[in-house]
């Protein structure tokens, strides 16, 4: 089937047990292996064994050699090489040193050992009893899946066992959830804080720059000088790893020639940087503005790039370069969790439907509720029960009569005991209303 060809060698004076010498498919030079054993039925039975284990292997039933030595190997020493690798092929820092904490987390805390130790079921259980947002446990997920699909690349494994694993719904749990700041809660907020705090805001709101992209930007990364000044967001700071040049408006065009001034070198840092949110908060409390809003959406540092995309859209800025803007691969980012045009654009369409009421009659329909209302209290409260009777009945000379119907002389059948029908009136302000005619 193979052309796998063995024999065995007896016992000689060179070694007292049985050894097979085989010739793998393709190759001309024969390879010999010591079974450890004396006995000749024996060896033959091992012989049998082997060819039955490498028929086997060749036909995908059963892991090949380097698989079996692979999964038996060290998991720290395996994510070691994949890390270098990573490192050779010149991938960020971060994304190195977050992918090598996101798949030994998991592996310390769900005790494996070895390759072989890891499972999806063992993923999906350390998953379910860690409380971490959706967003950080498909991280975990993804890094797993990539270290696995690294090894079989490399052909030192056939399979990944986190490939058919489904990922924790994003959109059902945010833990994170921004909003904007309005153009007066800027100008609020850039009055209550100190200098240097106040010059990261003003760059977070007019460039949408994260927080380690301002910590990291130097002077030699701002361009002024030219027809359209831009700054470039290095390679090596960005999310996506890729340096993209940021436009600047005219406003922090002037600000940050006047920040710079003629001694500054170009590897100083642009801007002073805090690490922690108590800075923020403080100064939103002094400028009035809530941390988390009714609605549980935060004005963390993150918002400032929301209001950047906000202020964009709003003012007419195509979306196609708020996105360019925004540095986003895809535009639906741009719009669906930054900013919904839509909605605007809709509620400008609405504006153009002509309004059913004008103001007085607007007024009048407004003191028709309250009389309906006060009426439905007052014959409710005279049952003693503060609910309307549903026993009551009508006289039997007192018939509803339909307006439609009173003119060619048909009557309405009496609504009784919740049936429906017209409900009759004799306030004059309702019959004479345009509404009711």
């Amino acid at each position: 089937m193979n052309n796998l060809a063995t024999k065995l060698k007896a016992p000689d004076s060179h070694s007292r047990y049985y050894r097979l010498k085989f010739r793998l498919p393709g190759e001309h030079k024969w390879r010999q292996k010591s079974l450890g054993v004396t006995t000749k039925d024996v060896a033959q039975q091992e012989e049998l064994r082997f060819r039955r284990d490498f028929e086997r292997e060749a036909a995908g039933l059963s892991p090949s050699r380097s698989e079996k030595e692979t999964a038996n190997l060290n998991i720290t020493n395996l994510v070691s090489e994949y890390i270098a690798d990573l490192r050779s092929r010149k991938r960020g820092e971060k994304y190195c040193v977050n992918t090598e904490r996101q798949i030994l987390i998991p592996s310390r805390e769900s005790s494996w050992c070895v390759l072989s130790d890891m499972s999806s079921d063992g993923f999906i259980r350390w998953r379910n009893g860690r409380n971490a947002s959706a967003r950080t446990l498909n991280l975990y997920l993804e890094s797993l899946k990539s270290f696995f699909n690294w090894l079989i690349e490399n052909e030192r494994f056939d399979r990944n066992p986190f490939a058919r694993v489904a990922k924790v719904s994003e959109s059902r749990d945010k833990r994170r959830n921004r909003r904007p700041l309005t153009d007066d809660e800027c100008r609020r907020l850039l009055h209550a804080a100190p200098g240097w705090r106040r010059d990261c805001y003003f760059l977070a709101i007019h460039t949408g720059l994260r927080r380690s992209e301002i910590r990291n930007l130097i002077w030699g990364d701002v361009h002024l000088d030219v027809k359209q000044p831009y700054l470039i967001a290095r390679e090596e700071n960005t999310k996506n790893g890729k340096g993209e040049p940021v436009p600047l408006h005219p406003e922090i065009t002037a600000f940050l020639r006047e920040l710079r001034g003629p001694s500054k070198p170009s590897g100083e840092n642009v801007v002073q940087m805090f690490s922690r949110l108590d800075p923020l908060k403080a100064d939103l409390e002094k400028a009035g503005i809530e941390f988390v809003d009714d609605t549980g959406r935060r004005a963390d540092f993150h918002a400032f790039r929301h209001t950047f995309n906000e202020r964009m859209l709003s003012n007419g800025v195509p979306l196609t370069y708020a996105q360019r803007a925004m540095r986003h691969s895809d535009s639906k980012l741009t719009e669906r969790q930054y900013h919904s045009p839509q909605i605007a654009a809709i509620g400008s369409a609405l504006g153009a439907i002509p309004p059913l009421l004008n103001g007085p009659e607007l007024e009048q329909v407004s003191q028709i509720g309250s009389q309906i209302s006060g009426a439905g209290l007052s014959s409710s409260a005279q049952d003693g029960t503060g609910i309307q009777s549903k026993n009551h009945t009508q006289p039997a000379s007192d018939k509803r009569i339909e307006p439609d119907s009173a003119q060619d002389g048909t009557q309405c059948p009496e609504k009784e005991n919740g049936s429906s029908g017209w409900v009759r009136t004799n306030d004059l302000v309702v019959n004479s209303h345009p509404l009711y005619r």
